[in-house]
């Protein structure tokens, strides 16, 4: 009886974890495209303007995820600093500028006017395997701080990227 209540246990700690993971594959978007039929794979934005999702370019088996980040800032800025990445368990991933393609945009909002910049950058799998393991708790693109939304970066982000992996 024992025996059976384990293995039972077992079964069902598995299949949860199995749904939930599947609850976050099923969020991802696919897009082929029409002329050279490489797929990309891209998580939902969670923000009005998205401000960390990530997308995985499927070219002829050469897999890449890539990340992007954005924040909102009422200064301008052209300092060729990149980005910096700070987790919950204190490591830091840091991609220098060079690697990095940040773009900035004039918007007016409820915050009133300012600058909306955006770094799209490469995640190596070290990068990733960080990421799944600790949540993303500040980050800066050039000069300017973010601060992930805690809910997302404690459960969506890590489960997105192991989705992305599997795809």
């Amino acid at each position: 009886m024992k025996k059976s209540f384990i293995t039972f246990f077992i079964f069902l700690v598995s299949f949860t974890s199995i749904c939930q993971n599947k609850k976050y594959c099923n969020q991802i978007k696919k897009r082929i495209d029409k002329f050279d039929k490489d797929t990309v794979y891209y998580t939902p934005t969670n923000g009005a303007k998205g401000w960390i999702y990530f997308k995985k370019f499927k070219e002829n088996k050469n897999d890449r995820i890539f990340m992007s980040l954005s924040v909102f800032n009422k200064n301008l800025s052209n300092s060729e600093k990149g980005v910096d990445i700070i987790l919950e368990n204190g490591e830091r991933i840091s991609i220098p500028f060079e690697s990095v393609k940040i773009t900035s945009e004039v918007v007016s909002g409820a915050g009133g006017v300012g600058y909306f910049y955006k770094a799209f950058f490469k995640l190596e799998e070290e990068d990733i395997d960080l990421l799944i393991s600790s949540p993303i708790v500040d980050y800066r693109i050039n000069i300017f701080e973010g601060k992930a939304v805690k809910r997302y970066a404690e459960k969506f982000y890590p489960e997105y990227l192991k989705c992305l992996r599997e795809l």
